[in-house]
């Protein structure tokens, strides 16, 4: 596994006033990290019964994605991200490893 350290720092409320943010990217190196957020009422309850994701109105997703730049494929990395409300406190999020068809993506759930 490369190490990959990403603190992603997310409003609450921009977290879960819109239904989907835009997905972003950044470059570190050799690598692209793309990452977006939505609220979890978003998915359908068959996909988050697959991933195991609870749906709620108050429940945001993180899903972050690493592509070595040269390639453009996925790989594996070791990822750390915080959520940081209006008030300024702060909590990790913890992410997991989802391998699905040649894909490699990290998912994480925080209110």
């Amino acid at each position: 596994m490369r190490p990959i350290n990403v603190m992603a720092l997310l409003l609450l409320a921009a977290a879960t006033a819109f239904p989907a943010v835009a997905q972003q990217s950044q470059e570190f190196g050799d690598y692209e990290v793309h990452y977006n957020t939505l609220n979890t009422n978003m998915l359908s309850p068959e996909i988050a019964s697959v991933y195991g994701i609870q749906r709620a109105g108050t429940q945001a997703m993180l899903n972050v994605t690493v592509l070595q730049k040269e390639n453009r494929e996925p790989t594996e990395a070791r990822i750390t991200a915080t959520a940081t409300n209006l008030t300024g406190q702060r909590r990790e999020i913890e992410l997991r490893q989802i391998n699905d068809q040649g894909a490699i993506y990290y998912i994480g759930q925080f209110r």
